[in-house]
């Protein structure tokens, strides 16, 4: 799944700078941890697509106009905590496979008493692991 975006244009006129000034921290303004802030959006086109929650994204373009004495505004906010990605939170997770690197297995060759060439034929890098492992705790080898 993807968050949905909306793009937001604005004009803000020279004279009320704070106002740009006020963008500029709402987009920069992060929470514990640095995650950027979430906001809660209340506008016709945002509960048309469903959207609640949203933060910035694709920082705030400003750029002055031509023939006004006003700043063209531009910025992307992203959904925060869409129904899809409530939905995959809830969904039953796959099982988890088990995967091994080339090479030898962690603790090397020796130690055992093993024949390494053999273990290695016979079981992948990490099930020699496990095996000694098991090994270990059982007080086996």
């Amino acid at each position: 799944f993807k968050p949905k975006t909306l793009t937001a244009s604005l004009m803000i006129p020279y004279v009320d700078q704070v106002q740009l000034r006020d963008l500029m921290r709402m987009a920069e303004a992060t929470e514990g941890g640095g995650q950027l802030k979430t906001y809660r959006v209340v506008n016709d086109t945002a509960s048309a697509f469903g959207i609640r929650q949203v933060e910035f994204s694709e920082g705030v373009s400003a750029r002055e106009d031509d023939t006004l004495s006003a700043w063209r505004i531009q910025f992307t906010l992203t959904e925060k905590v869409s129904n899809p990605q409530k939905v995959e939170g809830r969904r039953a997770a796959n099982g988890v496979k088990a995967q091994s690197g080339p090479g030898a297995a962690v603790g090397g060759k020796g130690g055992t008493g093993e024949d390494a060439a053999e273990g290695e034929q016979e079981l992948t890098g990490f099930e020699a692991t496990l095996k000694k492992v098991d090994g270990w705790l059982g007080g086996g080898n």
